[in-house]
């Protein structure tokens, strides 16, 4: 029987699991109860949810759905005296695994994406859209898959423009609409599926980086933190106590400024050939530069970008060279009242992707991996991709996490702690228990 009350913060319960086909009308097949693990993983830069389901299969479950990759999945997911529940639809893409132990059941896993991004690989088409980019965008959603678009973001500076979609499907459209989209600060756009959202959602990175964490601001909340002492609260009774204590922490490819240089992300040479007048265009792209805007007006307090341009090579600071040529052949005035795809009013605007395309690859400079229990990011608002949490990290002075009295500023990992943007996350239900993988990027630091 499933637990009546909560008495973790990983407790959830999986109300149904139903396999439908819309070839076998008016049969199904639930394995609610033969679930061993079900991963569902949300990212910031798709626009649909992936994952996979663990099953035992003593049923002879494969003979009697006949996988063929369009099977629909319904997953119906709570947590124990919570009356809201979480409905997400899923097509089983194929059979990932299926491993069989002599005479024993088979262990099958199942690979799932969400129905949006299978009904939108269907069909290809062309039509022509006009307007604001993210008005081109809710309208390719609802004319291709019926979806309200939840539009979190700012406007984006480009000029209204007239596009004729080249047969693409509705998602691939929306993604090249999507890199032309830039803030007035030059900040990209993403479109995502949230694992709570029932549409998907719009939303630009300088609006994330002027948001507060929801955790924990201004002294008031709880930080996610990561220290021996805490472990204790997994196993105590206050929930909410729990549910901000993180179990493990992992750095991977951090830091690499190389990696960046190499990628022109620091410094690099934009040049536009305009094939109506026949006139090339280029400008020098710093990222000292273009951010200094969004460092100055965007954030607030006593924030800073996490980047470090002061290295010099021959007397020239490293955001002065051009590590990388870019170089994009376009046309103007196609059309009397509109934009084109790639026209921009002035050489300026065109500089705005530039910057967007740096900080997407700044995302990865500075991130981390915490496994925290799941309950926070599952029910209510959104609280996972696309939004800001606190870290409270300790420092590796294992003498003076176990001296009396040492103020906790000393023992913090400065480094480390502070804000960071929900890049991705990964939902792992396992026998009752689920942990949530974050991947965090951490765009800010304290000024010193």
């Amino acid at each position: 029987m499933p637990p009546k009350t909560i008495t973790s913060a990983k407790d959830y319960l999986i109300e149904s699991a139903v396999i439908t086909a819309d070839r076998s009308e008016g049969s199904e097949i639930d394995i609610t109860a033969i679930i061993i693990q079900l991963n569902i993983f949300e990212n910031i830069e798709r626009a649909y949810l992936t994952g996979s389901v663990t099953v035992k299969d003593d049923l002879d479950l494969i003979n009697q759905i006949d996988i063929t990759g369009t099977e629909r999945l319904e997953l119906v997911i709570s947590i124990p005296t919570n009356p809201v529940s979480l409905t997400i639809n899923f097509i089983i893409e194929g059979i990932e695994s299926a491993i069989k132990y002599g005479d024993q059941p088979e262990m099958v896993t199942f690979k799932l994406i969400q129905q949006v991004a299978f009904d939108s690989s269907t069909r290809k088409f062309s039509k022509a859209y006009s307007g604001k980019p993210e008005e081109i965008i809710a309208s390719i959603l609802k004319d291709n898959l019926n979806l309200d678009l939840i539009n979190l973001s700012i406007p984006s500076a480009q000029a209204e423009m007239k596009v004729i979609i080249p047969y693409m499907t509705p998602l691939q459209a929306c993604d090249w609409i999507l890199s032309r989209m830039t803030t007035e600060y030059g900040a990209p756009y993403f479109l995502y599926s949230a694992i709570n959202e029932k549409s998907l959602v719009l939303k630009d990175l300088q609006t994330i980086l002027i948001e507060n964490a929801w955790n924990y601001s201004g002294g008031k909340g709880l930080p996610f933190s990561y220290n021996q002492a805490q472990a204790q609260y997994t196993d105590n009774s206050d929930i909410r106590q729990q549910s901000f204590v993180i179990e493990n922490v992992k750095y991977t490819n951090t830091e690499n400024t190389s990696k960046l240089v190499k990628m022109g992300a620091m410094g690099a040479n934009y040049s536009w050939s305009d094939v109506t007048s026949g006139i090339t265009e280029s400008r020098h792209f710093s990222l000292k530069e273009a951010l200094g805007q969004i460092e100055s007006i965007v954030l607030k307090g006593n924030k800073k970008l996490t980047i470090d341009a002061e290295y010099i090579m021959n007397n020239v600071k490293i955001d002065q060279l051009n590590s990388s040529y870019v170089h994009q052949v376009l046309s103007r005035n196609t059309y009397l009242d509109y934009n084109n795809y790639f026209e921009e009013n002035d050489i300026t605007k065109y500089m705005l992707t530039a910057t967007a395309r740096a900080m997407k690859i700044l995302l990865f400079k500075s991130n981390i991996q915490i496994t925290v229990p799941g309950i926070q990011f599952i029910f209510g608002e959104n609280r996972s991709i696309g939004t800001n949490i606190n870290l409270l990290i300790y420092n590796s002075n294992v003498t003076l996490q176990g001296y009396p009295g040492v103020d906790a500023e000393i023992l913090k990992d400065k480094k480390r702690s502070g804000d960071y943007l929900v890049h991705s996350t990964l939902h792992m239900f396992t026998l009752g228990k689920h942990s949530a993988v974050i991947y965090g990027v951490k765009l800010t630091d304290q000024k010193a």
